[in-house]
């Protein structure tokens, strides 16, 4: 999605921004929903020059691989856990 966003004209990037946003919003990815919303009002405001787009694209750029790599850890940390015991249980020796 980052892809087509920043190949895209301003009109098609603040929509895709702004879908972007909320869907960050529900899974709580704080940091890309802000710049998700930078981006679509850079992109919707029109006057503002090609090197603000840019620099909106590369924090949300920025912003989601951060928010990739902490869920990479939180399901990485899960799939460790799967395996472990639960607390309080103790393994048999049968």
């Amino acid at each position: 999605m980052l892809r087509r966003i920043s190949g895209a004209k301003p009109a098609l990037a603040a929509a895709a921004a702004h879908t972007l946003k909320g869907s960050a919003r529900g899974i709580g990815a704080w940091r890309v929903a802000h710049a998700a919303d930078r981006l679509e009002q850079t992109a919707a405001g029109g006057g503002d020059s090609l090197e603000a787009f840019k620099a909106a694209i590369a924090e949300l750029e920025t912003a989601s691989r951060e928010a990739r790599a902490a869920i990479l850890t939180r399901l990485s940390d899960r799939s460790d856990d799967a395996g472990a015991e639960p607390p309080g249980r103790r393994a048999r020796d049968d």
